[in-house]
């Protein structure tokens, strides 16, 4: 259950990414379609984990993942709302989920090969 409702938050903010490559596009973005990749890429260094083990997260790692994923989501709309440019708002995004981060206890992350990744968060 809490696979899905991890792939139902993915969803929302694949969503919000592609209407802010449309928005990166018409900002002079070379490359938009690389959003996608650039801010699951800035959820998995946050936390200090491997990409592609998503599938054998437990159901706490998920929803952290899960609120980093809608605090982007909300974050890009709010600023695009506000016509902050696409570079700015992912520096902002950035902060905000450091900030987030450094508010939650440290979790333990394991990979397939159930090596262990200690989340980089205050204890």
């Amino acid at each position: 259950m809490q696979r899905n409702n991890s792939i139902l938050v993915r969803n929302d903010e694949t969503d919000v990414i592609k209407l802010l490559s449309f928005y990166a596009k018409n900002q002079g973005s070379r490359s938009p379609e690389k959003l996608y990749i650039v801010y699951t890429k800035l959820v998995y260094k946050i936390l200090d984990i491997k990409s592609g083990l998503r599938g054998h997260f437990n159901a706490s790692q998920l929803s952290i993942i899960g609120t980093l994923e809608i605090m982007i989501a909300q974050t890009v709309i709010e600023l695009m709302k506000e016509n902050i440019h696409y570079k700015v708002i992912y520096q902002i995004v950035k902060q905000k989920l450091n900030s987030f981060v450094g508010l939650i206890s440290v979790k333990e992350i394991y990979s397939v090969d159930k090596e262990l990744y200690n989340i980089k968060l205050a204890s």
